[in-house]
């Protein structure tokens, strides 16, 4: 007897497995999540007619958002956060957060794409050379 699995299945249990994947590399190394979340959410033929590219990198960022809030409270509790330390960030990220919500919507798709590989670009060279 041959079991039929449907396609969204497939695309559910590839999105959750991505899902398991970023939410540890986020809380192992503090970033990356989001580049897994993206690629699942581009990649999923089921979501490709879904999500319009910006939709996929609003959806991250706020999988990110969610991902980092659970790094920080686990961090947090096993005294592994110096809040004072973060203070100076925080008001230039609020408003690098603001900006970049507002833009998303004025930049082209293509540049935006191409602004996020050299930015995943950047980060993996920096981080083999350290």
């Amino acid at each position: 007897m041959r079991i039929k699995i449907s396609k969204p299945f497939i695309a559910f249990a590839f999105l959750l497995v991505c899902g398991f994947l970023s939410g540890t590399v986020n809380g192992l190394f503090g970033t990356g999540g989001g580049i897994i979340a993206v690629f699942a959410l581009s990649h999923v033929p089921f979501f490709q007619n879904c999500l319009s590219p910006k939709e996929v990198f609003a959806t991250t960022l706020f999988s990110a958002f969610i991902m980092s809030l659970s790094s920080v409270f686990i961090y947090a509790r096993n005294g592994g956060v110096d809040f004072s330390a973060a203070l100076p960030y925080l008001p230039a990220a609020l408003a690098g957060g603001c900006a970049g919500a507002f833009l998303l919507d004025k930049i082209k798709t293509g540049v935006l794409s191409k602004i996020f590989a050299l930015l995943v670009l950047y980060a993996g060279a920096t981080l083999m050379w350290r």
